[in-house]
């Protein structure tokens, strides 16, 4: 079982790569290898956004072959009730930022017909992942949305969460879906809580334990993928 494990910075991946080089063993082609199985995990940084992400992710596939794709990555939190640090699967992308400005009034590409919401991968307009099921990983799942602009104003934010109703938002997680949709490749993103999606406030964010908690969970999930595979 081959595994393409991807985050959008190696910040985001450096304390797994330090964790597989000290427990797993390393391969020639610099993956490695989960020692007394067959899963090997090849491991790449995207870039921020969902440009550079769909790039990489769709020539990373090409050249890899896996049988799986993960993104794991930190995230903002539309619930205050949500600690950070808090790990989720996320079950569906929604492209917040992908339409018009109608005066004043943003539209996205479904509501304006400019792509129907039905048009293949998409599905009433989300991005979802079908393959979720398979895996009776012991973390919450939820909604979340993509953007190329993160939101820090409390009108755009009110605007995204009312419009779409997510729990998350990143930069790079509808790329995910959308190429594993595309190309019929089972994927899992992996979103660590690092902050409230709030008017922007860098003071009160948490990135240290949001890194080390995605690290584990992350880890975890790749200790387990070859009894659920």
């Amino acid at each position: 079982m081959k595994v393409l494990l991807t985050a959008a910075t190696e910040g985001e991946l450096h304390r797994i790569r330090q964790y597989l080089s000290r427990h797993w063993l390393l391969l020639p082609s610099g993956g490695y290898s989960r020692p007394g199985s067959t899963l090997e995990v090849d491991m790449a940084t995207l870039g921020p956004g969902i440009l550079p992400a769909t790039y990489h992710l769709l020539k990373l596939t090409h050249t890899y072959q896996p049988d799986w794709i993960l993104l794991c990555g930190i995230a903002g939190c539309f619930s205050a009730s949500t600690p950070q640090g808090t790990t989720f699967l996320v079950a569906s992308e929604q492209l917040a930022d992908w339409g018009i400005d109608d005066r004043s009034t943003f539209r996205d590409v479904f509501e304006v017909n400019l792509v129907p919401a039905a048009t293949p991968p998409f599905s009433n307009g989300s991005l979802p992942n079908p393959w979720l099921s398979q895996l009776n990983l012991p973390y919450a799942t939820a909604p979340a949305v993509t953007v190329q602009t993160t939101s820090g104003s409390q009108p755009r934010i009110d605007t995204i969460a009312a419009k779409y109703q997510p729990q998350i938002e990143s930069m790079e997680g509808a790329a995910l879906h959308y190429v594993g949709l595309m190309e019929n490749i089972p994927f899992l993103q992996i979103r660590t809580i690092s902050n409230l999606v709030e008017p922007r406030n860098r003071d009160n964010w948490n990135i240290p334990l949001a890194l080390d908690n995605l690290a584990s969970a992350t880890i975890d999930i790749l200790e387990q993928l070859p009894l659920l595979s």
